[in-house]
C-alpha cells in the first residue's frame, strides 16, 4: 500500500474543526483510492496535528448516492453535486466540523480483526459542516 501514514495521529473521537490541505489518489491493494489530508485547526494540544479522510475512487461516470464523497458533499454543500467533482472543490478555502474515530480493526481477508492499540490511529469518519470560509463550488464566477 502506497499513499499517506494515517499511523500519524492518534487524538480522541470527537469533533474537530480541520482544514484541507490535499487530496491525492492511490493505490491500495488494487484498489483505487482517493486520500484527503486535513490539520486539526482549533487551538489546544491537537492543533496541527494531520487527520485523514479515504474514498474509494469512483468508478463510473456518475456517483451513486451512498458513496461516501457524495454524501460527505451534500452534508457541507446545500445542492446537488456536479457530474464530476473532487474532494478539493468542496473542501479547499474552508475550515471543516469533523467527526474523528479511532481505528482499532483492520480487514484481513475477509474478517475483521483487531490490531494491536500501539497501532491505533484517528481518522475522519465523516464531514459535518463548513464552519468558516467558501469552497470553490460556492463561489461566484464573474
Amino acid at each position: 500500500m502506497n499513499g499517506p501514514n494515517p499511523q500519524d495521529t492518534r487524538v480522541p473521537d470527537g469533533r474537530y474543526r480541520v482544514g484541507y490541505v490535499k487530496w491525492e489518489r492511490f493505490n491500495c491493494y488494487g484498489t483505487k483510492r482517493y486520500s484527503v489530508t486535513c490539520t486539526i485547526t482549533e487551538d489546544g494540544e491537537y492543533f496541527g496535528l494531520p487527520l485523514y479522510r479515504y474514498y474509494n475512487e469512483p468508478t463510473k461516470a456518475w456517483l451513486p448516492r451512498t458513496h461516501n464523497l457524495w454524501l460527505d458533499y451534500t452534508a457541507l454543500i446545500p445542492e446537488r453535486p456536479p457530474r464530476r467533482f473532487t474532494p478539493e472543490s468542496f473542501l479547499k478555502g474552508c475550515e471543516v466540523l469533523a467527526e474523528v474515530v479511532t481505528v482499532k480493526q483492520q480487514t484481513q481477508g475477509r474478517k475483521r480483526v483487531e490490531i494491536p492499540e500501539a497501532l491505533w490511529y484517528s481518522k475522519i469518519d465523516n464531514f459535518i459542516r463548513i464552519t468558516a470560509g467558501s469552497p470553490p463550488c460556492m463561489r461566484v464566477r464573474p
